[in-house]
């Protein structure tokens, strides 16, 4: 959870806190961050690029792609790389998934059973959020 989605959380709390919050979190020179860090912009967008380029790799994750993702060792990082082992394969197959759910989707929003008003919105804003997801992940 970042500080930002924990403040918004409080926000719907009343009281004298909301303000400083709000103030905290939309101050501008902050750049919506709960610190005043100027180059915590930069080494996000240097982690993300990192990232980004082990997460392109045709091949299961090496000892040292393991080292430049996790240099802490954290469990739960470890985990996570042991469950992908191959990160593009792992995308192809969530993208499967994916296509296989809109596939169900595209039965369920034409048949009779289910075409009811409200399920057939919960389906309609349910395929074009899926299709968002869908469009990043197998870039061609």
């Amino acid at each position: 959870m970042t500080a930002a989605a924990f403040s918004k959380g409080l926000l719907a709390l009343e009281g004298e806190l909301t303000p400083i919050l709000v103030q905290m979190v939309k101050s501008a020179n902050t750049n919506g961050l709960l610190y005043n860090d100027c180059d915590s912009s930069k080494y996000q967008n240097m982690a993300k690029s990192r990232l980004h380029e082990l997460m392109q790799q045709d091949r299961d994750f090496t000892a040292e792609d393991r080292e430049k993702i996790n240099p802490g060792n954290a469990l739960s990082i470890s985990t996570a790389l042991d469950f992908v082992k191959n990160p593009v394969k792992c995308c192809e197959h969530v993208q499967d998934l994916i296509q296989r759910l809109m596939d169900i989707v595209r039965i369920k929003k034409d048949d009779p059973k289910t075409k009811d008003m409200l399920i057939a919105s919960v389906i309609r804003e349910m395929t074009h959020h899926t299709y968002t997801i869908t469009i990043p992940l197998h870039p061609k």
